[in-house]
Formats: structure tokens, C-alpha cells, sequence
């Protein structure tokens, strides 16, 4: 996302590798992990197709996400 903006404001199409090098560089991890899990299991138990599913996701139960997203959503403070 940032890369593309850059690129637009500089009128660019092609990302350079030193662009690259200073958005590597300028990246920084979210610090809501908890929130991320909530948001990728929400999206895995609304799934309709288990093909769509990482493969990590498409072998868990749809009752052990519910489960998680149940843990999560007290961990958050959102209602069930």
C-alpha cells in the first residue's frame, strides 16, 4: 500500500529496489496481535469454501474457530 502510493506521487509504475529497500526498512510489525487473529478467524468462519481457506485454517473445525473467536472476543471486550 505504501509502495503504491509512493509510486503514484512520484508518477512511477515500476517499484525501484531502493524504494523497496526503504519501505523494508520502514516496516514495523502491528502490535495488536490479538486483534489480527480475531479479524483472519472471523473471515475463516464466514468462509463458505473450504478451497478459499489457508491451508492452515480449511483443517480446523468450524466449533474450534467458533471457539477461538468466542476467547477472542472476550480477551477484546467485544460482545458475543
Amino acid at each position: 500500500m505504501r509502495g503504491g502510493r509512493r509510486l503514484a506521487v512520484a508518477g512511477q509504475k515500476v517499484l525501484s529496489a531502493e524504494l523497496l529497500r526503504e519501505l523494508i526498512r520502514d516496516f514495523q510489525p502491528p502490535s495488536y496481535p490479538l486483534e489480527l487473529e480475531y479479524q483472519r478467524l472471523i473471515a475463516a468462519f464466514e468462509c463458505t469454501s473450504r478451497q478459499l481457506l489457508p491451508a492452515d485454517l480449511a483443517a480446523v473445525p468450524p466449533e474450534a474457530i467458533g471457539a477461538r473467536l468466542a476467547e477472542l472476543r472476550a480477551a477484546l471486550g467485544r460482545p458475543a
